[in-house]
């Protein structure tokens, strides 16, 4: 049976591996998934296929993170739709308690935002801190998406000044999130493409 990675995988490539038995939902090193590394590295058209085939949306990794997560945290928006549409849960935490509204606040992408809570998301989600999402998007100057969250009721209260606290809130996310995708990065594709005993055939790692 074929457990894979999509770093460096064609489509075509990733189709045969469904074809030929990959187990979709295999996570390997840090509990990282084929769907988490496509929908990390921007491959829409991969991310669609394995979810076609029962790839599981909410998987998540060690950390805590899921793919709606790191759609957001990029400001993908094609894809967090993507997620969105086949149902996936807007509000799984990470370790520290962020969600996916926590990480589109603080990188100002408003249209993640917007669709994040029209999918029904908590907007006042709190932290393990007690960090709101729209906290995020205040200390970091996102003073539309600020305006836009107060018209959909999010709550300021127990915000602190900025000085204080304004290089803690970035801080927190971007150190977690950076170390960890550090850490997937360096992760031999070997790790992710393993073959049972019981499998004869091989699928070329380059097609001709």
């Amino acid at each position: 049976m074929y457990m894979f990675d999509t770093r460096g995988i064609c489509t075509l490539q990733a189709q045969m591996l469904i074809a030929a038995g990959a187990e979709v939902n295999w996570q390997g090193m840090e509990g990282v998934s084929a769907l988490f590394l496509a929908v990390q590295n921007g491959h829409i058209v991969i991310a669609e296929e394995l979810i076609m085939h029962n790839s599981d949306v909410d998987i998540q990794t060690a950390e805590g993170y899921t793919c709606l997560y790191s759609a957001s945290q990029r400001g993908d928006l094609e894809v967090v739709q993507l997620l969105l549409f086949n149902s996936a849960n807007v509000d799984v935490e990470e370790e520290q308690g962020f969600v996916p509204l926590h990480v589109a606040c603080l990188n100002g992408h408003k249209r993640v935002v917007e669709f994040l809570v029209k999918a029904g998301c908590d907007l006042n989600h709190k932290s393990r801190d007690g960090i709101r999402p729209v906290h995020l998007a205040d200390q970091n100057g996102h003073e539309d998406i600020v305006q836009y969250l107060e018209q959909h009721n999010a709550k300021m209260d127990g915000v602190a000044d900025k000085e204080t606290w304004g290089a803690y809130f970035k801080d927190i996310l971007t150190k977690a999130w950076t170390q960890s995708i550090r850490t997937i990065q360096m992760q031999p594709a070997e790790k992710h493409v393993r073959i049972s005993n019981t499998t004869k055939a091989v699928l070329p790692t380059k097609l001709p």
